[in-house]
């Protein structure tokens, strides 16, 4: 199979033929340009990309369908020192201009499969391939027009900072069923990112004549919004239709306004009630000015990667003047995981509801917004004190000093922390929380509040043996970079299998925060921090509850709960640097 290797635009003519080969003094010559890449997090990065261009027929006709290849010989730039990529986690995907004979843009796309990347190395990207449909007789040439590197869900984008030559040049000969026109083409799936979505303007619509007072509905007509939308991760746009409605309502109307399709996607799950969106909306006519209508969170989780759509926002108008009044969409804003983003209109789109109003008594443009809900709800959990029933006893625990070890994606780290395990009793169990009296580590970049969420193991040792497993809130507040990361305290049921002394001491400490997991083991053996006197509960063995799985894992004797360390250790990570498991391969860039 012949493959034509970029060859500038230069080419040699084969006498009496219409076949075009590459010349062979440009055979291995590449094509290369400077790039501009947009990381989610960070600078922009400035680097030089260098690619080969190739067909799988070096003599197609026209109404033949070829297979292109984009092979990435050198990317932007390499890996750098922060993390290990591991293998089959980068995807790439592209564009092409077609021009000359036939213009048209061709999608190509690589796929997740790579060798491991380590820090500060070139990064490896899969080729990217499409086909396409020659329907002219001429000169095809094909040009990188971008490219986008897809890691764990996030993305960032390519481009080059002017039009390079083309990469690949194909002379297309007559033949049967050549036509002229535009190109057909197909590629890979691109995935993760934002969606995006042109630019359309809505017309003006009417939403019927008010009457007197008296719950009177008056539903708009849906207008597209062109937006772009200033995110934590770069400028993106996104296109909805948008409807605003009213009901009357004694003076007052009702507003509320309805997307119609998500605006955007995240590149991390969002959690239920995470995501608060509100809006202004632009008044009109009779009536000048600005509402500002509010909506609740999210009802359900939203998966990374898909779009999100605003839930209704809602707010209360009270017309000032009396006439006609328009009502169109303004400025959205979304708020979610303790960053904002806001979207403004590109387009200029119509009215969504037209009403005859007449001046309310109160006199004035009102504006209420509707009820907020969701968010993340965090705060850590209270220690000691008496609880009633069953005696309500409380046991403070003893601080006793935690040495961690935690094996990171960028090397080992390590971190020490005061930690106190108290009690308090109810009937025949006990509320145990176990608490951090400083930050364990810190983050190279900000947390969001409600992001990091924390878990610990117990050690019980004595009459009992086994660990108990206690849950933690996510934090309250976003953490700033450099930080030290304090967990929020976690809680957890031990119910007593035997009767005897029962020692409690901190186990493996474990923190999710954006879809990844990090783990801390104890480097040593540490002290018990609380020791109780303890009666077997009613029922044989040993309970406890701790979320999701509770009980109480028997280790088989009194040295076991320290074996058990090292098992669940297997999987460790550096706690306060988990973010960096989902970073893309540019996202924490260095500045040099």
């Amino acid at each position: 199979m012949n493959r034509i290797r970029l060859a500038g635009g230069i080419v040699m003519a084969l006498a009496g033929t219409s076949l075009i080969v590459g010349a062979p003094s440009a055979s291995a010559a590449d094509l290369s340009f400077a790039t501009t890449c947009n990381p989610p997090i960070g600078s922009t990065v400035h680097g030089t990309t260098t690619v080969d261009i190739t067909s799988d027929n070096s003599s197609p006709k026209a109404g033949d369908t070829v297979n292109i290849t984009w092979k990435t010989v050198k990317a932007a730039s390499d890996n750098p020192g922060y993390i290990d990529l591991s293998a089959n986690s980068v995807l790439p995907t592209g564009h092409l201009t077609l021009g000359g004979a036939q213009t048209g843009t061709l999608a190509v796309a690589g796929t997740r499969t790579n060798p491991p990347i380590p820090k500060n190395s070139p990064m490896v990207l899969s080729d990217m391939k499409a086909t396409v449909k020659l329907t002219t007789a001429g000169d095809v040439t094909f040009t990188p027009a971008d490219y986008n590197v897809n890691v764990m869900s996030t993305d960032t984008s390519c481009k080059p900072d002017s039009t390079p030559a083309p990469g690949l040049t194909l002379h297309v000969a007559s033949g049967g069923g050549g036509t002229t026109g535009g190109t057909t083409t197909t590629g890979g799936t691109t995935t993760g990112g934002t969606t995006t979505g042109g630019t359309t303007t809505g017309g003006t619509t009417t939403g019927g004549t008010t009457g007197g007072g008296g719950g009177s509905s008056f539903p708009g007509t849906a207008v597209s919004v062109a937006y772009t939308c200033q995110t934590p991760i770069g400028v993106k746009s996104a296109t909805s239709d948008i409807t605003i409605s009213a009901v009357k309502s004694g003076d007052s109307y009702a507003l509320t306004e309805s997307f119609a399709s998500g605006v955007s996607s995240s590149p991390v799950a969002l959690s239920a009630g995470s995501m608060v969106p509100s809006t202004t909306v632009v008044l009109g006519g009779a009536d000048q000015g600005s509402l500002t209508l509010t909506g609740p969170g999210n009802p359900a989780d939203i998966p990374a990667n898909t779009p999100i759509k605003p839930t209704d926002m809602t707010g209360t108008y009270t017309p000032h003047g009396s006439g006609s009044v328009t009502f169109t969409p303004g400025v959205l804003t979304i708020k979610a995981l303790g960053t904002t983003t806001t979207c403004t209109a590109t387009n200029q789109p119509g009215p969504s509801l037209t009403l005859q109003v007449t001046a309310g008594a109160s006199g004035g443009t009102t504006t209420t917004g509707g009820t907020t809900t969701g968010g993340t709800t965090t705060g850590g959990t209270t220690t000691g004190g008496t609880t009633g029933g069953g005696g309500g006893t409380s046991f403070p625990g003893t601080p006793v000093s935690v040495d961690y070890n935690c094996v990171t994606p960028i090397g080992n780290k390590s971190a020490t922390s005061d930690i106190t395990i108290s009690a308090v009793k109810s009937g025949a169990s006990y509320t145990l929380t176990e608490s951090f009296a400083t930050g364990v580590s810190t983050a190279p970049v900000p947390i969001p509040a409600g992001a990091m969420t924390p878990s610990t193991t117990v050690i019980v040792a004595g009459a009992d043996n086994g660990q108990l497993n206690l849950t933690g809130q996510a934090n309250p507040a976003a953490i700033p970079a450099n930080t030290p990361i304090k967990p929020s305290d976690m809680t957890g049921t031990y119910t007593p299998g035997h009767t005897g002394e029962v020692k409690f001491a901190p186990g493996v400490l474990t923190i999710k925060a954006l879809g990844t997991t990090t783990t801390c083991t104890a480097a040593s053996k540490p002290g018990a921090s609380l020791t109780l006197q303890v009666t077997a509960a009613a029922s044989s063995g040993i309970g406890g509850s701790s979320g999701a799985d509770g009980g109480l894992a028997n280790t088989g004797g009194s040295s076991a709960p320290y074996q058990a360390l090292g098992l669940v250790g297997g999987t460790v990570l550096l706690l306060g640097a988990a973010v960096f498991v989902l970073t893309p391969w540019r996202r924490l860039r260095k500045q040099r």
